[in-house]
């Protein structure tokens, strides 16, 4: 008996002194990795069923005045904030507000109708999965500047990428929103998509039946955010906080919505777009990507995410993760607003990509860990692939891991 338990001792102390080799030697990589790279700041946590189980930062949330990117470090998601909108069409739909195939049109104040194939509904389902054939006929002017982006380009030394920043500016600026012409969300969405609207056009759909084609719409995403609000009379806003941030304790994440003039938090990073800082911006189609939040804030969520895909109830019940975190069919490329096997096989996940911001938040299915990076960093000559290599380190890890817990 006592030799069994000392046994049993040594087992669990070699598995345990193994995992911290295997999380050493992980900071190493990761240092070494980071070396000579472009992100001014960034931030990466692991997480397991249970919490955050490593974190680390590197760079700046501020370069100028040399302040660390942590793990509380805030800052805007870009495209994984959809998946906030998903979770809470699912919470709906629980409560008995809506459904996911109901038509869009039975909770609009305007019909929005797919002139090639007018009698084809759209449904809000088709809205999460990308199928509704809404494009994107104007989403430049959803952005609304706090100041002008300066010519970012003048630096560079890179033809491409200077040619590449020299228009994208020149673009930006010229299509953007001024604060005193901002317009409500579904003002937005009419004016492209109903026939009355100053952009309305026919190219702003596409030609096939709804359902039947993928093409990713932002404005589809924030459409479906707006439907969930005439659903349930509550505000996208407050719905969230009551269904996903307050019961989670996220007390530090919020959407970035009429907050240009707000008063600068020390703790918010800098984005740096092409190399440089550049001014705070919002957009009027805010559910599609201004969520704002910091690794230690979103390591709940992607918790919650992952009990939640492995049939444990928590804000959502079991049932209505596995609708979520399911394609309907292999060629589908994702599910309500989470992708699902389609970039990656043996993931859910999303990710984010927008002027200073770059982002992602994956769990692998088989090893229940999930990996959330985020950085403030965009758009600067093979940053890109850099981050993806940076994924597959993790999930190396995460593959260690789970490895040595299925021995012990």
């Amino acid at each position: 008996m006592k030799e069994t338990i000392l046994l049993s001792t040594f087992f669990i102390f070699s598995s345990l002194l193994f995992s911290q080799n295997i999380t050493d030697s992980l900071t190493i990589k990761l240092e070494e990795f980071l070396n000579d790279k472009e992100f001014i700041g960034l931030g990466i946590g692991i997480v397991n069923e249970e919490g955050l189980v490593y974190s680390k930062s590197f760079g700046f949330l501020d370069e100028k005045n040399k302040i660390p990117y942590t793990v509380n470090t805030l800052q805007p998601i870009a495209s994984i904030s959809k998946t906030l909108i998903g979770v809470s069409l699912m919470k709906a739909q629980e409560l008995g507000k809506l459904d996911l195939d109901d038509a869009i049109n039975k909770y609009l104040p305007f019909p929005i109708i797919n002139p090639y194939y007018p009698n084809e509904k759209i449904t809000i389902r088709q809205l999460a999965m990308h199928t509704s054939t809404l494009k994107e006929p104007e989403y430049l002017y959803s952005y609304i500047f706090k100041e002008a982006l300066p010519p970012l380009h003048l630096d560079l030394q890179d033809k491409k990428i200077k040619r590449q920043a020299k228009n994208d500016v020149k673009e930006r600026n010229s299509n953007s929103t001024a604060e005193s012409d901002r317009v409500s969300l579904v003002a937005f969405i009419k004016e492209r998509f109903h026939p009355t609207g100053k952009f309305y056009k026919k190219k702003n759909f596409v030609k096939a039946i709804p359902g039947s084609e993928y093409y990713y719409s932002n404005e589809g995403a924030a459409l479906a955010a707006y439907i969930l609000e005439q659903a349930t009379g509550t505000n996208f806003i407050e719905f969230t906080k009551k269904h996903i941030l307050d019961p989670l304790e996220m007390k530090n994440s919020s959407w970035d919505h009429k907050s240009l003039q707000d008063k600068e938090d020390l703790n918010r990073a800098k984005l740096y777009y092409f190399g440089q800082e550049i001014p705070r911006f919002e957009n009027i189609t805010y559910p599609d990507g201004l969520f704002v939040t910091s690794i230690s804030d979103f390591s709940k969520y992607m918790v919650a995410m992952i009990n939640g895909y492995n049939a444990q109830n928590n804000i959502l019940l079991s049932e209505s993760y596995t609708e979520m975190m399911t394609k309907l069919k292999e060629s589908d490329e994702e599910g309500i607003f989470w992708e699902v096997d389609t970039k990656y096989k043996g993931y859910v996940g999303f990710s984010g990509k927008d002027m200073g911001i770059m982002t992602i938040a994956h769990f692998f299915k088989k090893e229940k860990m999930g990996v959330i990076i985020f950085s403030n960093t965009s758009h600067t000559k093979g940053l890109d692939q850099e981050f993806i290599n940076l994924l597959f380190i993790l999930k190396r890890y995460c593959e260690k891991v789970s490895a040595v817990e299925t021995e012990g």
